[in-house]
Formats: C-alpha cells, structure tokens, sequence
C-alpha cells in the first residue's frame, strides 16, 4: 500500500510571482515523478507566490525520503519543506 505524503514548501525569500511559482511546483514534480519514487496526486500554489504544495504516493517511504532530501538539498529548499505523512 502507498503511503501519502504532503509536502509543503516555503518560496517566500525567493520573490516569485504566483506564475513563477507554478513553474517551479511543475518542474520539481516533473523531477520527482522522472525518479520513479511516487506518483503526484495533487498539488496547489499560494495566490502570491510565497509557497506551493503537493500531495506525493511513494512506494518505498525510504527510498523516496533519501531522493527528496538531496533533491531539495541541490535544490536549496530543504530548509524550507514540511513533509507531513498522511495516517
């Protein structure tokens, strides 16, 4: 059974527009599905610009937290990402 997380990520300090950051919320999904760790079931972005979020079914909750953490670590946005695990 997969397990859903939701993944918030804070674009605040970045300044974008709420275009700009669709863009960003499609090219990390985009990256994220290419890895083969889950499937994207959803996702939205603030109206402003300041943060987007998505909901992620992973297969193998390890695998797909060790890619997250070096991918938004290269991407420098760890700092900035609440995953929360759905029950």
């Amino acid at each position: 059974m997969k397990a859903t997380w939701l993944i918030q990520i804070s674009l605040a300090d970045q300044d974008l527009s709420g275009g700009e950051a669709v863009e960003v919320r499609h090219a990390i999904e985009d990256q994220i599905e290419a890895a083969g760790i889950g499937d994207i079931t959803g996702g939205g972005t603030s109206v402003d610009g300041t943060s987007i979020d998505f909901q992620l079914a992973v297969d193998d909750p390890a695998e797909a937290r060790a890619f997250l953490d070096e991918f938004l670590e290269h991407c420098d946005l760890k700092d900035n990402t609440t995953i929360t695990v759905a029950e």
